[in-house]
């Protein structure tokens, strides 16, 4: 087995002797799989967080694979009903009996059903490899009104000591992420949040961030959870999708083959590690954490990256 990375260091960090292979380019998958992860070595020990002062408590165990019904996504990835925008109906006509209604490629039509009769759906991971090695360390003061202090992302005003990265999310499924229209297009669903400080809306909970021990074994630092205005910002995948962008912050979604980022520089894409010792530790980027997108892939929806705090 070949030394790869990010993530083989991540896990020779932790202590770890079976690093994980990268899949061939063009099909590069920069998640981690959170149970191979743990068979490696890297675990949440609540009773080591206990004996550790520094270490947040553990967060309980993730959902059961599937979406979040009452966020209006389809859970079995066949669409039903209108696009608010030109009120016409998702597939009409309506798709066949072995046939789902799916968005793919930017607009929705009908596709064959699985071997399975499973409808095609998402998969969006973490893409490590733009963060490893990339992030900064650097000192802000925000003023009492800046809006990072209103949306809970920095634990005070002065002297603040901030972990940037960058975190890009690859949508490599058979079906495009989608969410439709944001509420400025006269349509109320609770799948969005209005951002002050980017003025459009958001989609809340698509991923959270934690600092970690070196050994992986429970949070020093948990950020808030982190919102996100899904779009196709960069193609990812020049044999899958479409070649133009179809979703921006208006009418949001990744198509397969594109990625959505979201660059360190922006407001909020930090953790706050002021008063954080000096050391190694581990940054853990988790996607869909409750669930609420339909995916065909849970499992690689999270990445952990070597972070050394000077």
């Amino acid at each position: 087995m070949r030394w790869t990375t990010p993530l083989a260091w991540a896990l020779a960090l932790a202590g770890c002797g079976a690093p994980l292979d990268v899949p061939p380019e063009g099909g590069i998958d920069g998640g981690m799989d959170a149970s191979r992860a743990r068979e490696a070595g890297i675990d949440f020990d609540a009773a080591a967080c206990e004996r550790d002062a520094r270490c947040l408590p553990p967060l309980g165990p993730p959902p059961v694979a599937g979406c979040n019904p009452e966020l209006g996504v389809e859970c079995d990835g066949d669409w039903t009903g209108s696009d608010p925008r030109t009120g016409e109906l998702y597939c009409d006509p309506a798709c066949a009996a072995a046939e789902c209604c799916a968005p793919r490629d930017g607009r929705f039509q009908c596709v064959a059903r699985g071997a399975d009769g499973a409808c095609p759906a998402a998969d969006v991971f973490v893409d490590a490899r733009v963060i490893d090695g990339l992030y900064t360390i650097e000192e802000q003061t925000f003023a009492e009104s800046d809006c990072a202090i209103a949306e809970g992302c920095v634990g005070g005003s002065r002297g603040r000591r901030l972990l940037r990265f960058e975190v890009a999310t690859p949508n490599h499924g058979d079906a495009d992420v989608f969410l439709g229209a944001a509420p400025e297009l006269g349509v109320s669903t609770p799948l969005f949040e209005w951002s002050a400080c980017h003025a459009h809306h958001h989609f809340p909970g698509y991923a959270d961030y934690e600092l970690l021990t070196a050994d992986g074994c429970c949070a020093v630092v948990r950020g808030r959870k982190q919102s996100f205005c899904l779009t196709d910002l960069l193609r990812d995948r020049p044999d899958m999708g479409a070649e133009e962008p179809a979703y921006d912050c208006s009418y949001q979604g990744i198509q397969r083959g594109w990625r959505d980022v979201y660059a360190a520089g922006l407001d909020c894409q930090w953790l706050d590690i002021t008063g954080v010792p000096s050391g190694e530790y581990v940054l853990r980027v988790r996607l869909n954490t409750d669930h609420a997108l339909l995916e065909s892939d849970y499992q690689n929806n999270e990445a952990l990256v070597p972070v050394t705090i000077p």
